[in-house]
């Protein structure tokens, strides 16, 4: 039996499987690891921490996206090269090991929140939809204990919110809080339009760095006429207790901090012994690691060289999905 492993339940990894069951004749299994039984569509899950989305509306089964398709819900814990075996760990803490003929690795990037001192204690993560869940819940909470205080400081501060990292992810969860505050307000009897408070912190030029200056410019305008605090070229120092504390000693008060920064590289790749490029698998133009016949890496985790510029691919679904097609005409072909 011939057998094409994929690691990873992301937009590459899904759409890869989809695209090989159609491509590669039935004796060849195509099996997925993930760590989880459903694609989380992450680009909305701002709007599951805004509350404008149910969050059972930005998943969907991936046993019902990929038929034909073994699924494995279960953590890889390593990779076997010589022998071509992937392994991974059962509900009982057994190593079991699965044979390949090809491997793909779109693992995707793991967020590190340890990346900035004190972020880890205090700072909210958005990768998941766990983690989007659990921070509106927290964002509605501090709005209730807003409305029960007479303490027009602490008010303040349970309604103060920074978001760190001014690229899509930031910039859409720090608009769908600002629209929370904004929409619900009137409900509240103690809160006013004043009390809450957005605070957007990006340590590059701009806002929103993928996308042309003209439509960045826009975006920050228009968000700032909304009432949101924007302030960039500025680094983070620190996340403490009651905010965050920036470069020069100056200090953005907020009850609320969230990251949208930080990813790194993922463990499993950086104990591969697998050639690395910015943190990222390196390929070549055909998503074929270097020097490895018949491993191959696409998605986040992977530098795939993008021909319109000769950069790195951006890590965005609309690439990572374009590369699993790719991707499958090539191993078809191969």
């Amino acid at each position: 039996m011939s057998r094409v492993v994929i690691v990873g339940g992301g937009f590459a990894g899904v759409e890869a499987a989809q695209q090989l069951r159609k491509l590669l004749p039935a004796p060849w299994e195509i099996v997925l690891y993930s760590r989880e039984n459903h694609l989380c569509f992450t680009p909305l899950l701002p709007e599951v921490v805004g509350s404008s989305l149910n969050p059972q509306h930005v998943v969907w089964s991936i046993r019902e996206m990929v038929p034909g398709v073994l699924c494995r819900t279960a953590p890889v814990t390593g990779f076997d090269f010589d022998r071509n075996e992937v392994m991974h760990v059962d509900h009982v803490g057994n190593e079991n090991r699965e044979s390949y003929d090809h491997l793909i690795i779109a693992a995707g990037l793991p967020v590190r929140l340890e990346i900035i001192p004190g972020m880890a204690e205090y700072g909210w993560p958005i990768k998941t939809l766990g983690d989007s869940a659990a921070l509106r819940n927290h964002i509605i909470a501090q709005m209730e204990r807003a409305e029960v205080t007479h303490d027009p400081e602490l008010r303040r501060s349970l309604l103060s919110v920074a978001v760190v990292g001014g690229g899509f992810t930031g910039v859409e969860v720090a608009g769908a809080i600002l629209d929370l505050f904004k929409e619900t307000s009137k409900f509240y009897s103690q809160i006013g339009p004043e009390d809450a408070r957005v605070h957007l912190i990006e340590g590059g030029p701009r806002i929103l760095g993928p996308l042309p200056e003209s439509l960045a410019t826009f975006a920050h305008g228009r968000m700032v006429d909304r009432g949101m605090k924007i302030q960039t070229g500025v680094g983070v120092e620190a996340v403490e207790v009651d905010g965050i504390r920036l470069a020069g000693d100056q200090k953005v008060a907020a009850g609320t901090v969230i990251s949208a920064v930080g990813n790194g590289t993922h463990p499993l790749i950086a104990n591969s012994g697998l050639p690395l490029e910015r943190g990222r698998l390196t390929v070549t133009g055909e998503m074929r690691v270097v020097d490895r016949d018949n491993i191959w890496a696409i998605g986040d985790c992977a530098a795939v060289p993008n021909a319109h510029d000769d950069s790195i691919s951006p890590t965005l679904a609309q690439f990572a999905t374009r590369q699993a097609r790719q991707l499958s005409r090539n191993i078809a072909s191969v």
